[in-house]
């Protein structure tokens, strides 16, 4: 047992007073003249011992109170731990988790939970005394060097909570703690504690590497939670228009997410496309679920552009704004390969006339060519009826389809099928070309095709699909793979026109070739119009679609070849510019940029003129706000959760110098006055009928 006030025990020879007076207030015998001693006889002796035992009973009863009286001010304690674990003299050494993440940026009545969570964490500093370590470490970034730093001085703590600022990073409790753990493993002091002071997301928990607890280290969590947040976000930005070109509808689908518990009604929903608004709706989610809006807009430039959507204001800001950006090309550059004359055909269909304006630019090229050729301002391939392909060619193609371009193969009857599929189709993820269909006294047509799919957006009007079935003589049947997708189909139930892809870009393969004695396929009315959107749908998806990235996240980019040795920004959100240098490797120059930690449009320059943009935006996790089950906590990571700092502190008294008894002692005093007092009453009942018996 210990004492918190242990000066007070001094009081201890205060229990002498009760034998003191006892001794000194007795009564003396006076002398009476009587005439005999028949009286005396009458006394009754069993009274007289019984009186003297009530006089000793209130004796002990007396000096008791005093000493328990003096004791429940001297704060008695009792270690509830072994005193391995806790020493109360010793000095401690403790860590504060303080969760900095944006769901901490919730606001509940009126405060922010950071706030909250920063009013805890000064708290917790009191209860610290001169000869402690504090080291303060927050949930979003454990590799920063000030959390490597032990605070004595606890004014300069204080300022440095002050000081923390909400951070986009996702939080990680677990890397946190398992950080934490392995700092105060090497710490000297016995005594070891860790708070954490967060929300306790579920998202937070990576439950599969938390380092294993140590004994010898209590940990806490202040519980910071509020359970009645309305809150809608935006969950994703999805551009489902594939095909991006200026003049044209493009479709944007948005899903927002409502993690509240209760319905939102009339909720405005905004988009932006630079920096002015093009859509917007009004939309009704339920509690707890998600919904989709659907938003339309002309494209009036081409380039690069930049949007953003926008919601509301509710209990979270940080998550009803996200950011997206793409790319609408004013030239498709295609590079068309072919040795036979129905490269004719292919031109004519992509470049009708020599008027400018066209979306195409084609260069024709010999196939020998092509390893030595830059492809940097290259969006589309053509490969039409080329025999073999040499392994130089196709090598510089996987680079080319891996790093975002497009390939356009047609097999038609010069193309060597087992060249390919022992040396191209492998590298490229191509099914395997198992044989010729077809003869010149047999012919098949189309059948199913995929209306879905971005080539025959525009080509058709809306539920009238009619055109005149052309008739092939020659088709290549490929091999079951699943990751090829149908877009067009032979009566056969065989693949004529279908999609691959690989890295970054994109394939399509044509399994019969447009020479005459092949197929009518060049003379219909399907074909221009299906050869101008195969080119586009390549070429515009290399260049329409913008990296989405989430905070946190790092961006790489191919640099085109005259852009290697220039001025070379990144121009953030915030306007800051940051100087970068590409890294040479075997396939190209690249560019590694790792500081994506703020939300927003960040942009590439060479010599001030933009080349690559890219979005980052908030992880959604962060919207999640299911708390992790106390129950769970304690089982498994051995956390104790506390509700409030007021519980924490008397919890940590205990933990350190024992549990305080001077409760029990107060109840034991009110207890031993009451029998006191009843045994004083009795003892004047007593003497008072010994005098009547007298009389």
């Amino acid at each position: 047992m210990n004492f918190l006030n242990s000066a007070i025990l001094v009081g201890l020879v205060a229990a002498i007073l009760p034998l003191l007076i006892h001794l000194f207030t007795k009564s003396k015998a006076k002398p009476v003249a009587f005439s005999t001693l028949r009286f005396l006889r009458q006394l009754q002796n069993k009274k007289i011992r019984r009186l003297k035992l009530r006089q000793i009973l209130l004796l002990i009863l007396r000096t008791l109170i005093v000493l328990l009286l003096v004791l429940a001010f001297a704060r008695p304690t009792c270690r509830t731990s072994s005193p391995d674990l806790s020493t109360g003299d010793a000095n401690t050494s403790a860590a504060i988790i303080l969760d900095n993440s944006i769901s901490m940026a919730r606001i509940h009545q009126g405060k922010s939970l950071f706030e909250r969570a920063k009013v805890a964490a000064h708290a917790i500093v009191t209860n610290f005394r001169e000869g402690d370590q504090i080291f303060f470490i927050t949930t979003t970034d454990t590799s920063l060097q000030k959390n490597k730093i032990a605070y004595h001085d606890f004014d300069l703590l204080h300022r440095e909570i002050d000081q923390t600022e909400l951070n986009y990073n996702k939080t990680d409790l677990t890397a946190a703690l398992n950080f934490t753990r392995r700092m105060l493993a090497e710490s000297k002091n016995i005594n070891k504690e860790i708070f954490t002071i967060s929300d306790l997301q579920r998202n937070a928990f990576r439950q599969d590497t938390l380092r294993k607890v140590d004994p010898l280290i209590r940990s806490y969590a202040v519980a910071i939670q509020d359970d009645d947040s309305q809150n809608l976000s935006v969950e994703s930005v999805h551009l489902r228009s594939t095909i991006l070109q200026k003049g044209k509808l493009a479709e944007l689908e948005v899903k927002l997410r409502n993690r509240g518990r209760y319905p939102v009604r009339n909720r405005l929903v905004e988009v932006f496309l630079n920096d002015q608004r093009v859509a917007q709706n009004i939309v009704d989610v339920e509690a707890e679920s998600e919904s989709r809006v659907l938003s339309k807009f002309i494209l009036d430039r081409s380039g690069f552009l930049t949007g953003r959507v926008r919601l509301e204001d509710d209990d979270l800001l940080q998550d009803n704004e996200r950011y997206f950006s793409f790319t609408v090309p004013e030239k498709i550059n295609i590079v068309l390969i072919s040795q036979t004359p129905d490269a004719d055909f292919l031109l004519s269909a992509l470049q009708p006339t020599k008027m400018p304006g066209s979306l195409f630019e084609i260069v024709r090229l010999q196939e020998e060519r092509l390893s030595s050729q830059i492809l940097d301002t290259m969006q589309v391939i053509v490969l039409n009826n080329v025999p073999q392909p040499s392994k130089q060619s196709i090598e510089k193609l996987r680079y080319f389809i891996d790093g975002g371009g497009g390939l356009l193969l047609i097999l038609g009857a010069a193309t060597d099928l087992q060249w390919y599929n022992e040396a191209f189709n492998s590298l490229l993820g191509l099914p395997r070309f198992v044989e010729v269909m077809g003869d010149e006294n047999s012919r098949f047509t189309l059948d199913k095709m995929d209306l879905d799919h971005p080539v025959f957006s525009g080509i058709f009007e809306k539920d009238r699909v009619h055109f005149t079935r052309p008739f092939f003589f020659y088709g290549v049947r490929v091999g079951a793979n699943a990751y090829i997708n149908p877009i067009l189909s032979f009566s056969s139930g065989e693949p004529y026109l279908f999609e691959v892809r690989k890295g970054q870009g994109t394939i399509l393969v044509f399994t019969s070739g447009f020479d005459v004695k092949q197929s009518d396929v060049a003379f219909r009315a399907i074909f221009a119009p299906l050869m101008h959107r195969c080119a586009a749908y390549l070429g515009l998806r290399s260049q329409s679609a913008g990296d989405d990235l989430l905070i946190g996240q790092s961006w790489r980019f191919r640099l085109p070849s005259d852009a290697i040795n220039v001025d070379l920004q990144i121009v953030r959100p915030d306007q800051e510019i940051d100087r970068v240098q590409p890294v040479v490797t075997a396939s190209g120059a690249w560019i590694q940029y790792e500081e994506c930690n703020d939300p927003g449009i960040y942009y590439l320059s060479a010599n001030h003129f933009p080349i690559a943009q890219w979005a980052v935006n908030l992880d959604e996790t962060e919207s999640d706000f299911r708390r992790m089950d106390e129950t769970e906590l304690n089982t498994r990571y051995q956390i104790q959760v506390v509700q409030d700092v007021e519980d924490l502190t008397q919890m940590l008294v205990e933990q350190r110098v024992g549990k305080e008894l001077w409760y029990y002692f107060l109840l034991a005093v009110l207890a031993l006055l009451i029998i006191e007092m009843l045994l004083y009453r009795e003892k004047g009942e007593a003497v008072i009928a010994e005098g009547d018996t007298e009389s």
